[in-house]
């Protein structure tokens, strides 16, 4: 019987993803069980759909990556997205603060008029997504989940829980009144890897879905952080998610 055929692919990103999908533990169990037909990093050939899962590194930043994951969309039946680009658009988003020619001059200088890019999207911008792995690096373990799920025809659940509770899971101290720390607001799943070892969330999972922008906002400031520190710290990961948008033009 065929394996199932899985493509990874990689738009406009760092590949940091991608290799901690080669660095996760179980990755020769998984070759085991799946055919991996693309993966940019660890094979050569680039074969073509269908593909029963396709994962999508890295954001949308020009019109041909428009086309490229409609095209992985039709030809996928699961698609998901892995990383922070692929999810919310990642770190380049915070040039979409600014009109999209003035951030290409900037970048570019003279050259910049040769230059056709789009505002950085993540990938559900555009097409359907059957499940978003968030952070920045992805968590590896989630990965593995995600593969396993899948493979059993079952597309797992998308949480919605705050990186609060696996730090109240974990027995953690309370970071938030000692520095400001996007706990609150992020999507769960990481472990609480940077609050467990004194480090407050940077928010590089996301906003979860029902997350109280406005409550946060109102306890920052009480902190002593102004305006463009708040909007900087939202916008870090995450400039189109929409929880985010009222605080960032």
């Amino acid at each position: 019987m065929a394996k199932p055929r899985v493509a990874i692919y990689s738009l406009t990103c760092c590949a940091g993803c991608q290799l901690e999908v080669l660095d996760t533990e179980e990755f020769l169990e998984i070759v085991g069980l799946v055919d991996i037909v693309r993966f940019p990093i660890a094979i050569a050939k680039k074969e073509e759909g269908p593909f029963y899962a396709s994962f999508v590194e890295g954001m949308v930043t020009t019109p041909q990556e428009i086309e490229t994951v409609k095209q992985i969309r039709k030809n996928s039946k699961f698609l998901i997205a892995i990383g922070a680009c692929a999810t919310y658009g990642g770190v380049p988003t915070i040039r979409n603060t600014i009109p999209q020619r003035k951030a290409e001059e900037i970048v570019y200088g003279k050259n910049a008029g040769h230059i056709v890019s789009i505002k950085p999207a993540g990938v559900g911008e555009y097409v359907e997504v059957d499940y978003l792995v968030h952070g920045c690096p992805i968590n590896k373990h989630e990965f593995v989940r995600v593969v396993k799920a899948l493979l059993a025809g079952i597309v797992p659940l998308q949480k919605d829980e705050a990186v609060c509770t696996e730090c109240k899971m974990k027995g953690n101290k309370c970071l938030f009144k000692e520095q400001i720390c996007m706990g609150p607001l992020i999507q769960s799943g990481c472990g609480a890897t940077c609050p467990s070892v004194g480090l407050a969330c940077y928010g590089c999972r996301g906003p979860k879905e029902d997350a109280n922008v406005d409550e946060f906002v109102m306890l920052a400031k009480k902190q002593g952080y102004n305006d463009e520190e708040i909007k900087n710290l939202l916008g870090r990961f995450a400039c189109t998610a929409k929880q985010f948008r009222k605080y960032l033009g």
